[in-house]
Order: C-alpha cells, then structure tokens, then sequence
C-alpha cells in the first residue's frame, strides 16, 4: 500500500485540484480504510488520473476531434504511419505493417509532418 506520508501537501493538492489546508486535512485524517482513500493514494502515485472537470473534457474531446480529421485528410500510407505511431509502436513495427522499409518509414512520417504544417491543414488545430 501507498503511504500518504511520502507526498506532500503541494503535491497532493496539485493532483486532487484541491487546496492545500484541504490535502493537509487529508493527509492528516489519515483514512486508512475505504474506497475514497484507495483513490486518492492511486490519483496521487500517478496511477489514477485525476477526474476532469466538464470544461477539460470538452476541449480535450475538441483537441481528439482535430486530430482525427487532420489525420483522415493524409494519405493512406501517412495515416497508417501516424495512427501506429499515437497507438506506441515503433518504426520496425510499422515498416512490417506497411510492408516498407525502416527509412522509408522515416520518409513518409516525415512528409506527414510536412502537409500537417502546412495552412490548409493547419485549420483543423486552430479554430
């Protein structure tokens, strides 16, 4: 179990959104058992995100919408390429997917950059 006495109050404050008198009260309550207390020390670790409040879920939800639109206008290989590359994978990975080679991989990330920069793409992140 995570010990609460490992952060500090600005620490935990800053992850809950809180105050700080509100994450000393915390701290020094000490809620050893229970569902709330489970999920604080998790949101606090690192290992829970911290809930978003309405105004973050919209502009996050705005931020996904724009670059799914921006990736839906590349062509095929670049959105393939850009596609595995937010899912994690690596270029020896999507070379074998796209049945190309480690360079040309490079290549065609980078000419995605390129068109991505460019204005008429540009409106997608800019509204």
């Amino acid at each position: 179990m995570i010990r609460p006495e490992r952060f500090t109050t600005a620490q935990v404050a800053r992850v809950l959104g809180v105050s700080r008198q509100a994450a000393r009260k915390l701290l020094e309550e000490r809620i050893e058992r229970g569902p709330k207390f489970r999920r604080v020390e998790l949101q606090v670790a690192g290992l829970l995100e911290a809930p978003l409040t309405p105004e973050e879920a919209y502009e996050e939800r705005e931020h996904h919408d724009a670059l799914h639109q921006a990736l839906l206008s590349l062509p095929a290989a670049e959105h393939k390429a850009f596609r595995r590359i937010l899912l994690g994978e690596d270029g020896g990975d999507i070379a074998f997917a796209l049945g190309v080679s480690g360079p040309r991989v490079t290549q065609i990330t980078q000419s995605g950059w390129r068109r991505l920069r460019h204005p008429s793409r540009r409106r997608f992140f800019c509204r």
